[in-house]
């Protein structure tokens, strides 16, 4: 009789892991097409991104431009994407976002962390 009740037991868990593994999987979906309805733009940036061979240089200059709305930040070439940020321009003072979109300089990495965390909250 106990072999039953733990087989039992056994299955009534395997069958709760399964539904909370599919109702994660579920709600991951939605709010990842919900997001992507809101965003497409980033979510497709996020997407088609290369990761950046090489690394930044202490004396390097980063470049501060928008990116579909939001800050990215270049290494001294204009060219290579150092790093996609969550921040977005319609959260900055004009001034500032003025000058990003006119390539904002950065001299070192200090100050450009220094700058995207005083404006990523």
């Amino acid at each position: 009789m106990k072999k039953r009740y733990s087989i039992s037991f056994f299955m009534a868990i395997i069958a709760c892991v399964t539904l909370l593994s599919f109702a994660y999987r579920t709600s991951y979906d939605r709010t990842r097409e919900q997001a992507q309805t809101e965003h497409p733009a980033v979510e497709e940036e996020r997407e088609n991104s290369v990761p950046v061979e090489g690394n930044a240089e202490k004396a390097d200059v980063y470049y501060l431009k928008n990116l579909n709305g939001f800050i990215a930040v270049y290494l001294g070439d204009k060219k290579t994407l150092y790093e996609y940020t969550s921040i977005p321009m319609n959260g900055l003072p004009e001034d500032i976002a003025t000058e990003i979109e006119n390539w904002k300089p950065i001299e070192t990495q200090e100050r450009l962390y220094s700058f995207l965390e005083s404006y990523s909250s």
